[in-house]
């Protein structure tokens, strides 16, 4: 019995979200949008495959990492994410403030976070990650596959 509980309280990955503390204007000099393997940051290449994460409730998701560059990067950063297909947007908007880690020299980088898909994408057609925040913005067109 206790298994079957277990199984029912899980929801999404938790975000690596931060309210308030380190939330400062943002002094950016470039964003990137990165894979998500939190040991090094690698930026996604425009015409990568990413592969679709199952959540623990059956929802789809996409996993991607935040680099900012910068004289000024916060440690909590404000970014709004999207992925679109075809001019349709077939994800929610992530717009949570994120902590951001030190990463090379200038930068700093979130750890991997989810953003959910409210519609499957279709198969074989690129989609677009879209990431702003402090003014800039970054895109992606990449394949999203099961």
């Amino acid at each position: 019995m206790a298994l079957l509980l277990a199984g029912c309280a899980a929801g999404p990955p938790a975000l690596d979200a931060c309210l308030g503390a380190g939330q400062q204007r943002a002094a950016l000099d470039a964003i990137e949008i990165g894979e998500p393997d939190d040991a090094e940051f690698r930026p996604i290449a425009d015409g990568a495959t990413l592969q679709i994460v199952r959540g623990p409730q059956g929802g789809d998701m996409v996993a991607l990492r935040i680099r900012a560059l910068g004289s000024e990067v916060p440690t909590c950063l404000q970014q709004t994410t999207r992925v679109s297909q075809n001019g349709q947007q077939v994800t929610g908007t992530l717009a949570t403030p994120l902590a951001t880690y030190a990463d090379a020299p200038g930068t700093r980088a979130t750890r991997t976070t989810y953003v959910i898909l409210n519609a499957a994408p279709r198969a074989g057609e690129p989609a677009t990650i879209t990431v702003e925040c402090g003014g800039l913005s970054a895109t992606r067109t990449v394949r999203i596959e099961n």
